[in-house]
């Protein structure tokens, strides 16, 4: 008769015992998930000052950039013109990139902010010219969001792996339809 005034005590322990343990799950959760916020909006900030710099930089640089180009072409030197425009060019195509890196920072959606930022940052290290168009907020993706991760990171990943010469460029367009 004892043994059968137990089972409640020990199954509401066991009971307690779940509750506990999935509020440390979610807690444990919450903290790894804000961790990862945490850096994404260090990144972000870091990429926004370099950009803010280069900005100032530039500005400052524009003025003697085009008086050099406006001294070629007075003495009809446009080949060596071309060139000036060519080295500038080089100089400045990987600084141009990271502009695009802040549209992703508007968006809502962690995972596929992260994504995308991960594809940014593969072309820039890569020099791989690119022009990113987002005018979406993504709050919630067309599709589960998991699946939407996959294709979009399939896609962008094969786009890299697909580069072929130098002459290559992406053109990425992230909008939402009209209702």
């Amino acid at each position: 008769m004892q043994y059968r005034s137990g089972i409640p005590i020990v199954i509401f322990t066991v009971f307690l015992a779940l509750i506990a343990f999935f509020l440390f799950a979610n807690l444990i959760s919450k903290l790894h998930r804000q961790t990862l916020d945490n850096k994404l909006l260090r990144e972000t900030l870091l990429a926004e000052q370099n950009l803010f710099e280069f900005s100032r930089e530039f500005q400052h640089d524009l003025g003697a950039i085009l008086l050099g180009l406006e001294g070629y072409l007075a003495e009809n030197q446009v080949e060596e013109a071309r060139i000036f425009l060519k080295k500038i060019q080089n100089q400045t195509l990987s600084q141009f990139n990271k502009q695009y890196l802040t549209q992703i920072d508007y968006m809502y959606n962690l995972p596929i902010k992260a994504v995308l930022y991960e594809f940014s940052s593969t072309c820039i290290e890569k020099e791989i010219p690119l022009n990113l168009n987002i005018t979406a907020d993504f709050r919630e993706p067309p599709i589960d969001l998991l699946d939407y991760l996959r294709c979009i990171s399939i896609m962008l990943n094969n786009a890299v792996e697909a580069r072929f010469d130098n002459h290559f460029f992406y053109y990425c367009q992230y909008f939402k339809k009209s209702e």
